[in-house]
């Protein structure tokens, strides 16, 4: 799955419901416009009995700013916010051919699961499950994980 994101055209990752999740708000992240994104969202979900999960997509000029921005967000979970790497690797396109990676995130309640794919960053955050349940669901995220 390698995705070319032209600004403006993120809303288009973002569906309306995720398996039992829905739709709630979507809004701009001006902190990865000023980590150098071209365009950037994040859209909350909520289920029942399982909590809310957020959504975040950023698109970089190029690959390269896009990994070291999910580097330096990483670095701040892992380091500020107290989450260990639970999993991470490479991301592969048509043909086997490296297009991103990714890497999952935990803390005592929580977690995270980001990857790039070309120059698309996306983060799903949220209660420790629902946002791997989430993600295993969503349309555009990677399947199955480690």
């Amino acid at each position: 799955m390698d995705v070319a994101v032209p600004g403006g055209s993120l809303r288009r990752l973002v569906p309306e419901q995720v398996g039992v999740f829905k739709l709630g708000t979507i809004s701009g992240v001006p902190e990865a416009l000023a980590m150098g994104a071209t365009d950037a969202l994040v859209a909350s979900y909520s289920a029942p009995d399982s909590g809310e999960v957020a959504l975040m997509l950023s698109a970089f000029p190029s690959p390269a700013t896009n990994q070291e921005a999910m580097d330096e967000l990483v670095r701040l979970m892992t380091g500020d916010q107290g989450f260990t790497s639970a999993a991470e690797g490479n991301v592969s396109g048509a043909g086997g051919a490296q297009v991103g990676k990714y890497a999952r995130l935990e803390s005592a309640t929580e977690e995270a699961i980001v990857w790039t794919n070309g120059n698309l960053l996306t983060w799903i955050y949220g209660p420790l499950g629902t946002a791997l349940n989430f993600h295993k669901i969503y349309p555009n995220g990677l399947g199955p994980l480690s």
